[in-house]
């Protein structure tokens, strides 16, 4: 049991250092756009581990865990297939004596005057190593496509924007304005302004800048409302491009122009923190919009009940 607990340690020690490394290449080179797109491909998985499958496998166009291929997609692994590593949470339960203790916190005394204990149990954090396969290396029933895949049609980018609007958690308005920004999102009125004459797929692109906007820098419920005017710009356009990514949109000749240099002056920890901020955001964007398209109405003109704003779109400050 001692050796199998230290051989876990270990490779969790390993998959640390790894994650460590990995980061620092990514700043330290042009490698940022090719993260993001795996960003893209596995948006529900955390910073750490999304690096870690990128770091494994780049080739990799989906990943899940051996059973969940077979039970959730009628897929099999095939024989002598090779697993990512990833680092999944493990809580342990163990039971404990404490002391007990009155309604003001004071310890309770028995009879005989000594404090009174009881036993409770509780639960500590841990974590493990497990394993997901990529999709190369299965073979069964093909994965449902969820959202349409962006072709630059102007009825597709139309459809996306409708579910788009659907989801976020304020008005999006598309009109014209004077300026050089191509949208911007009015923190006091909390609402959305799109430039009303873009080509179909800018408009999408600028849209999904601004919602990124809305989610992490709202002065109330902002993941990231701390942020300094360069980070927001640059969080923003970065969840853009992996959202647009997903949606089969490259936005990346337009995007790594306002992206290029951010890591510069940074610390490895508040990289890390940024790069998962953008995963929850990106995350909500791309969740809410399958769950539109999949469970609502989508065309010009959903039911007057549709058009609320705030409902789609759930996101967790960490």
């Amino acid at each position: 049991m001692k050796q199998q607990r230290k051989d876990k340690n270990d490779k969790i020690k390993d998959l640390t250092e790894q994650l460590h490394q990995g980061i620092k290449t990514l700043f330290e080179s042009d490698r940022y756009k090719d993260y993001l797109r795996t960003m893209a491909k596995f948006h529900n998985y955390s910073f750490n581990n999304s690096l870690l499958i990128w770091s494994q496998r780049p080739d990799a166009t989906a990943v899940a865990g051996y059973r969940t291929w077979q039970t959730r997609f009628q897929r099999r692994v095939n024989p002598g297939a090779k697993g990512i590593m990833i680092i999944e949470p493990a809580p342990r339960e163990k039971t404990v004596r404490e002391l007990v203790q009155d309604a003001l916190g004071n310890p309770v005394t028995g009879p005989d005057g000594e404090e009174l204990t009881r036993e409770v149990r509780k639960t500590y954090p841990g974590f493990k190593v497990g394993y997901v396969f990529a999709y190369e290396d299965t073979t069964g029933k093909p994965l449902p496509s969820l959202v349409t895949t962006l072709d630059k049609e102007p009825d597709n980018c139309s459809i996306l924007l409708n579910t788009l609007q659907k989801i976020s958690p304020v008005p999006i308005h598309f009109t014209d304005f004077k300026g050089s920004a191509y949208g911007y999102y009015d923190l006091e009125k909390r609402e959305i302004v799109v430039k009303a004459d873009l080509p179909p797929a800018h408009k999408l692109k600028t849209a999904v800048h601004e919602v990124s906007h809305c989610l992490l820098h709202d002065r109330i419920a902002g993941l990231d409302r701390e942020a300094n005017r360069r980070e927001m710009e640059v969080s923003a356009e970065s969840v853009a491009f992996v959202v647009c990514s997903y949606l089969g949109l490259d936005t990346g000749e337009y995007s790594f122009g306002y992206i290029g240099g951010w890591s510069a002056g940074q610390e490895l920890a508040e990289l890390q923190q940024k790069m998962e901020v953008i995963r929850t955001a990106a995350n909500a964007i791309i969740t809410g919009m399958e769950q539109a398209s999949m469970l609502q109405h989508i065309g010009p003109n959903p039911p007057e009940q549709q058009r609320k704003h705030g409902g789609g779109i759930s996101v967790r400050r960490r």
